[in-house]
């Protein structure tokens, strides 16, 4: 299991995060670091290892001490991008039959930082 971590000081000193584990593969921020997003890369799994479906996306407001879950499709998502204010983001997700490859996939966007979701594509 991977760990989110946060730097306010350019890298100097880092602190692990709440978020959600595992597997969040990436990560976007506002341009003052206040506001993030972050997805889950593959296929959820529960504790007995069972398909439960695709991964989320979660936000923070406060430079990753806490997080929530979106209300975005659980798919495999692979980018996600923020603006510099952190309240338009977008996300792309991947087949889950193609890994990797950005076909067949689709294209969400938010233009309040993360509450409401719309697919484009």
């Amino acid at each position: 299991n991977g760990c989110t971590y946060t730097s306010s000081d350019s890298g100097a000193t880092w602190t692990q995060t709440t978020a959600p584990q595992p597997g969040l593969w990436s990560l976007a921020s506002s341009a003052d670091g206040t506001k993030l997003v972050a997805a889950g890369g593959g296929p959820d799994t529960d504790a007995g290892g069972a398909y439960t479906g695709g991964a989320c996306i979660y936000t923070s407001s406060d430079s990753g001490a806490t997080w929530t879950q979106t209300t975005a499709p659980r798919l495999s998502w692979a980018p996600v991008a923020s603006s510099a204010d952190g309240t338009k983001l977008v996300a792309v997700s991947v087949d889950l039959l193609a890994p990797l490859k950005l076909i067949g996939g689709y294209i969400y966007t938010s233009s309040d930082s993360g509450t409401t979701w719309t697919q484009r594509l």
